[in-house]
């Protein structure tokens, strides 16, 4: 029998089902000693060969064992394994994070195709919903009867971003500056239509106290939140920054990530690029020193997230991204399934139990999933 990641069809039952997944375990250990690549185990070390270069044959062995078996009993994937530090970390404090099969599973229960996720899945909708948060104007342009409005808007707005409104991860955006000599309205006009449409925003101008760790993207903060019966829970924050000449900063498109100290609003962790090996004590393009930076009116933008969640209670769990440019604290967007990856890696903690006290709860079987046998 070939060995494969199961299905599970009913929440955690990796976890509560041990037993009737014990042979499936098994099976996928004695192959690993047996030198077969299980699940691409032997293919992620290819990547990591570099990192592991110092390790014994034996020592390799043993720490495949061990990415095998966080797999296919705790359904860990090899990438989280490597850069939540599994390797250095009791399994208690390991068994503390959300992997993310668990995670996907438990979003396509509760939020992923119902009506207020698709709110925030469209750009357009969100920027309805938090328009006053937004401090800045935006467009939708999809065809020639929009023209007007945006003539309009490049009178006044000569540098600007365009989003797809269904994208994420920083995917099809693109800056236009209209004083470069070069680019000219119409041709922009033509691309975004060309494109299906695209949501024209007023571009951000960065505060210098951000601008000073990335100057060429704009900074973000995403702060993720739970929002139910009046009550705010604030699950985790993290920094987002650009790298190079890129002006987006998602940890996807290369960026780099740092962990908040959601309290004090200082950072708390180096910058992590790729992975937990590919980091940076001082942001390489301005020599900024990451851990310790405090960012700007903290204060400000905690109480800017104690009443964004109040618009739309109907959503408990949000990750949203704000700015800090001249006109204080702004919303870039909301995400209404935000990824965890990037918050327990930069943190390096887990948030198991924050999901315990919220986002479980919302699922049916609420109880599997706080009782899973750790």
């Amino acid at each position: 029998m070939a060995v494969s990641f199961p299905e599970n069809k009913m929440p955690e039952k990796a976890r509560t089902d041990m037993f009737a997944r014990q042979p499936i375990i098994c099976e996928a250990l004695i192959k690993t000693i047996l030198g077969k690549n299980v699940a691409g185990i032997n293919d992620y070390f290819s990547n990591i060969k570099q990192t592991v270069s110092g390790k014994s044959k034996f020592g390799i062995l043993i720490l495949k064992l061990k990415m095998v078996y966080y797999r296919y009993a705790y359904e860990f994937s090899f990438k989280e394994f490597y850069n939540y530090n599994f390797e250095y970390k009791k399994k208690k404090d390991c068994l503390n994070y959300v992997p993310g099969y668990e995670m996907m599973r438990l979003y396509n229960e509760i939020y992923f195709d119902t009506e207020t996720y698709n709110y925030f899945a469209d750009k357009r909708e969100t920027y309805n919903l938090y328009k006053k948060y937004y401090k800045r104007d935006v467009i939708y342009v999809s065809s020639l009867q929009d023209l007007g409005a945006f003539s309009v808007f490049v009178q006044e707005h000569k540098k600007f971003i365009a989003k797809p409104p269904l994208q994420n991860n920083g995917k099809g955006i693109f800056v236009v500056d209209l004083t470069d000599g070069q680019t000219k309205a119409y041709d922009v006009f033509s691309k975004c239509v060309a494109q299906g449409g695209m949501l024209i925003e007023e571009f951000i101008n960065q505060a210098k106290e951000m601008s000073c760790l990335s100057i060429n993207s704009v900074n973000t903060v995403r702060f993720i939140t739970y929002y139910k019966d009046n009550h705010l829970t604030m699950i985790t924050a993290f920094l987002r920054m650009g790298l190079g000449n890129s002006y987006v900063d998602n940890a996807s498109q290369g960026g780099l990530f740092a962990g908040i100290d959601i309290n004090t609003g200082k950072l708390t962790t180096d910058a992590y690029k790729k992975n937990v090996n590919d980091y940076y004590s001082k942001h390489p393009d301005t020599d900024v020193a990451i851990k310790g930076f405090q960012l700007p009116e903290w204060g400000n933008l905690l109480e800017v997230v104690r009443s964004i969640v109040t618009v739309y209670p109907e959503k408990t769990f949000v990750g949203w991204d704000f700015a800090y440019g001249d006109k204080g604290w702004v919303l870039i967007e909301a995400n209404g399934g935000p990824g965890i990856y990037a918050a327990q890696m930069s943190n390096q903690t887990g948030l198991r139990k924050a999901f315990s006290d919220t986002v479980f709860n919302d699922s049916k079987y609420a109880k599997k999933y706080k009782t899973a046998k750790l």
